[in-house]
């Protein structure tokens, strides 16, 4: 398959931008994977969004034993949103590509990706596959890579206009190459610290931006045992896309309490949940797939 990208561009440029935060331990193979692109990148930006002195020396130590990697240390922590914007300010290529710090790419996305972009004036976004990877085997990563492999073959192929193409499957934001040019009237939103991309995704859907999925993996997700309490950011997310006006009709607002749903079964708010569930309800579709897809996470 790839050697049929022999006539890509390789002048084309592609800036991969990495986020992180007080976390050292998978910098060093994310940081490893970006440049062991076969289409190497233009250039590796980490943005250290306020990191502890500690932690910040220790990333510092790790981005000086990579000479094609910058380093941009940013004064106070200000969310992922605000340091992928800073990134993108930053950015100097042709292509974007964020890569959060303790996740993996596959060696031939970004020729892939290029590829495809270049050869397909009309479409700005290229989205991959991508695949979970565990901090270690266990019960819950079993159920989650179930449910996540049963969402990406039911989703993957939907148009991007499909109602739940954003708000259920949304594809890791590290699958995706963008034109920067995408960027000119676009910005992760800052006052969100959680949903960011699915909310980044759906304005731009809202604006034309167009998008192409493909049959490829693009890179590795990393799931981790013990994750911070969400619920607050998820429901916050929740509020400010129901007032964005970007949702199209009643199966993308029932998509969209169904995920309230589940963030509030996961939080123990069964009350809280069982309204949101009734405005499932109103679409035997939508309920009849989320009855389906918990199933075939447990099977």
């Amino acid at each position: 398959m790839i050697d049929s990208f022999n006539n890509l561009n390789t002048l084309s440029r592609v800036s991969i931008i990495v986020t992180v935060y007080n976390r050292v331990a998978f910098l060093r193979a994310a940081l490893t994977s970006a440049l062991a692109e076969s289409l190497p990148p233009c250039e590796v930006l980490v943005m250290d969004d306020g990191s502890d002195t500690e932690q910040a020396a220790e990333i510092a130590a790790i981005v000086a034993e990579f000479d094609q990697v910058k380093l941009t240390r940013l004064e106070r922590n200000g969310g992922v949103s605000a340091a992928r914007n800073y990134g993108v300010g930053l950015a100097t290529g042709d292509y974007l590509l964020f890569l959060d710090d303790d996740d993996l790419l596959e060696e031939h996305f970004l020729k892939v990706a290029v590829s495809y972009l270049e050869q397909h004036s009309t479409v700005d976004v290229f989205i991959s596959k991508t695949t979970l990877l565990a901090e270690r085997s266990s019960a819950r990563f079993e159920r989650l890579r179930r449910y996540y492999t049963y969402i990406q073959q039911r989703d993957h192929f939907k148009s991007a206009n499909h109602p739940a193409y954003f708000l259920i499957y949304c594809p890791a934001i590290h699958s995706m190459v963008f034109r920067k040019g995408t960027f000119q009237q676009h910005r992760f939103p800052e006052d969100l610290t959680y949903g960011e991309d699915r909310y980044l995704l759906m304005h731009m859907r809202s604006e034309g931006v167009t998008f192409h999925s493909a049959d490829v993996v693009g890179g590795r997700y990393r799931i981790h045992e013990q994750e911070p309490p969400l619920v607050v950011r998820q429901l916050t997310f929740i509020q400010k896309l129901e007032r964005s006006g970007w949702l199209r009709g009643p199966f993308e607002k029932a998509y969209l309490h169904l995920l309230e749903a589940y963030f509030l079964l996961k939080a123990g708010q069964w009350f809280k949940a069982l309204g949101a569930g009734l405005y499932v309800l109103r679409s035997p579709r939508v309920m009849g797939e989320a009855v389906i897809a918990f199933v075939r996470s447990r099977f």
